[in-house]
């Protein structure tokens, strides 16, 4: 089970999500192209020091079945065509270093084009000072970073050295810039090596849509943390 859960954390929520929802789809051109909905996602890694332009489509709602474009339809970022990951049913391109601006570009099959605009340059870190957590008290971590703004959040994960004991904790106060890590679920992780990754994610509404609508989303995983969770 852990392994499992560790491949889910890795991934980024945008592939995740995809995986456990389905990775059956279906053809763009057998749907109303109106009625299309569409998520765009620039996520950067700097463990990789790589930059993923990802976008999916579904039918009708966020929650339809998943849609594979047919030419002539096809999505761009940044005027690269954007490749079909037959995987996970989404499309993703990656790139070399980070990149904190872009433009995503849909086309469907009846020659219409929607366009929307990322651009972010909010990071986030791990405090330097950030090696040992005694799990008797609750923990206040204050990232390195800008504070959370509107329509964003900071992911954190802790899996700790035990079988199934992974901690999630969430940041989603405006003007902050720090989380509580709660004293019984530093517990539940046990004692020993644990890694810790943290994410700030930012999701609004898409501009350029069909009446179906859709969603725009960036995202930042800082560098991975070990630490010791001592009594």
């Amino acid at each position: 089970m852990k392994s499992v859960k560790n491949l889910i954390c890795g991934l980024s929520l945008f592939a995740a999500t995809t995986f456990i929802q389905s990775c059956a789809n279906e053809d763009s051109t057998n749907v109303n192209q109106d009625r299309i909905y569409a998520e765009y996602e620039l996520y950067y890694d700097a463990n990789t020091d790589k930059t993923y332009a990802s976008a999916i489509f579904r039918f009708g709602h966020a929650s339809g079945t998943q849609l594979e474009l047919i030419a002539p339809s096809q999505v761009t970022f940044n005027g690269d065509i954007i490749p079909f990951d037959a995987t996970f049913s989404y499309y993703r391109k990656e790139y070399a270093g980070k990149i904190t601006s872009g433009t995503f570009v849909f086309n469907d099959a009846d020659g219409n084009s929607f366009t929307n605009a990322v651009s972010t340059d909010r990071t986030i870190a791990f405090p330097a000072n950030m090696d040992t957590i005694h799990n008797a008290n609750s923990y206040t971590l204050t990232w390195v970073g800008d504070s959370i703004v509107q329509n964003e959040r900071v992911d954190l994960w802790m899996d700790g050295p035990l079988q199934n004991n992974a901690e999630y904790f969430m940041g989603y106060v405006e003007n902050t810039n720090s989380v509580i890590l709660a004293a019984n679920k530093l517990q539940n992780l046990g004692i020993g090596s644990t890694l810790c990754t943290m994410e700030r994610i930012w999701e609004d509404t898409a501009i350029g849509v069909t009446s179906a609508g859709g969603k725009v989303r960036v995202k930042y995983k800082a560098l991975n943390r070990t630490i010791q969770v001592v009594l």
